[in-house]
């Protein structure tokens, strides 16, 4: 599969920016849209009518808890999921649910065992290929610093697990300091919870959530 950044914001449909010589053909476009649980019937329904327009759907319905083990907040077998996946099939659309997790300690504890952190590996590719998806959609964040080693390893671990299946990761972005700060920046500022080199290396598709721009970049 060859890999692409693509720029997004949670539940909106964007576009990714490149920049390219004159000669070299620009990138096939590629739009990705998430449909959360707690909108499934709204969230399917605005969708559909324009099913041919997307690359990707990400039904956004995987939590973890804090033991490691997934749980799923929608059964996506069932209405109105079903019949919404199946014409996403149809037309060819990815589809890729989203696993959602924002408890740093959590996600600390976890990854950094290898049993809890294989199993977690295990559990999601079971789960992928159980019910004939195209891939899964990581969007691990509140993410330690002292983490980041072992997110790498999970990452690397479920890349190999997943096969053809797609590995898609959403992730923070990372704004430059001048403008996430307007005085001296604190000295842990440039301490990263996410490795984009390896991201690159066991991500198929990197997905930048930029939305939260008016809360975190003073310049703008």
């Amino acid at each position: 599969m060859k890999k692409i950044n693509i720029l997004v914001a949670l539940f909106v449909l964007v576009s990714p920016v490149f920049a390219h010589a004159a000669t070299t053909p620009a990138p096939k476009l590629e739009v990705s849209g998430w449909i959360p649980y707690w909108r499934a019937a709204t969230g399917t329904a605005d969708t559909l009518p324009h099913l041919s327009a997307l690359t990707t759907v990400h039904p956004f319905t995987i939590s973890v808890t804090s033991s490691g083990k997934l749980a799923p907040q929608e059964d996506l077998s069932q209405e109105p999921w079903a019949s919404f996946l199946a014409e996403a099939k149809k037309k060819k659309v990815r589809v890729i649910p989203t696993v959602m997790w924002s408890d740093g300690a959590a996600i600390h504890k976890i990854l950094s065992n290898q049993t809890t952190r294989v199993a977690l590996e295990d559990e999601i590719t079971a789960m992928v290929k159980v019910n004939g998806w195209d891939g899964i959609d990581l969007d691990f964040e509140g993410k330690w610093a002292e983490t980041k080693p072992y997110f790498s390893t999970f990452l690397k671990g479920l890349y190999q697990r997943m096969g053809t299946k797609w590995v898609y990761c959403t992730i923070e972005s990372r704004t430059p300091l001048d403008s996430r700060y307007s005085g001296t920046p604190p000295k842990d500022a440039t301490v990263y919870a996410n490795d984009y080199v390896e991201i690159n290396k066991y991500c198929d598709r990197v997905q930048i959530m930029t939305y939260d721009q008016g809360a975190i970049d003073v310049k703008l």
